[in-house]
């Protein structure tokens, strides 16, 4: 497989999810219980283990010497992807170790670290 350089702006950005990750974590410990910061580590370490894992399958696709090999092993890897989050995911609300909005809110880091990184490009744009 040939190798693709990471651009800087995923490499900031993949930063960055950890430390929105830890800040919502020690947040969530002192704020509200350490039962919550649990459940915000896992929700966490599930999204962006699923955004690291897109990223490898994004590359081997692009890489693939045929269009229609790329495209099917995409799709196997997006099921396989799904289907291990699913049952995490399940195991983790059904048995009740952690607080379910803890795992809400570790689930949408990438989300508001993509909107953090927004506003501080549009500010530095504009200023």
């Amino acid at each position: 497989m040939r190798y693709i350089e990471k651009d800087p702006l995923q490499t900031k950005i993949e930063f960055l999810n950890l430390v929105v990750l830890v800040t919502l974590i020690f947040v969530g410990a002192f704020a509200v219980s350490a039962k919550f910061a649990l459940g915000v580590l896992v929700g966490g370490v599930i999204c962006i283990a699923n955004f690291h894992w897109l990223c490898l399958g994004l590359k081997k696709v692009i890489v693939a010497p045929t269009v229609s090999r790329g495209k099917r092993s995409a799709i196997l890897r997006f099921y396989v992807r799904f289907g291990i989050t699913a049952v995490a995911l399940y195991f983790i609300v059904t048995t009740g170790v952690v607080d379910i909005f803890g795992v809400l809110i570790g689930l949408s880091v990438i989300m508001v670290n993509l909107v953090l990184i927004t506003i501080w490009f549009l500010l530095k744009k504009t200023a």
